[in-house]
């Protein structure tokens, strides 16, 4: 389900001011299998981290990203941590 040790792993498809949505990876971060997408709700305390702390505006189309945080009933999530993950090799991209 896209989620690597309770973590929603994939790459942002969307994103508004409160939320993204995920194109989830299966098989570990660098897998190109695909299975559907999560909406991943965030917050102004949303820790979102890379090599250096991050912000909102770093949440762009196409970043790499793994989420963790509580399920919600409707099968969104709400996150509690984003960290932007590497860039993967063009060759392991999800398309």
């Amino acid at each position: 389900m896209g989620g690597f040790g309770g973590a929603t792993i994939g790459q942002i498809i969307s994103k508004d001011a409160t939320s993204i949505t995920v194109q989830l990876t299966t098989g570990g971060a660098n897998s190109t299998s695909q299975n559907g997408s999560k909406i991943i709700f965030l917050n102004n305390n949303t820790p979102i981290t890379k090599q250096a702390n991050g912000t909102m505006a770093d949440l762009t189309i196409g970043t790499p990203v793994l989420v963790t945080g509580t399920a919600n009933t409707d099968g969104s999530i709400s996150a509690q941590t984003v960290q932007i993950r590497p860039n993967m090799p063009q060759s392991a991209k999800v398309q």
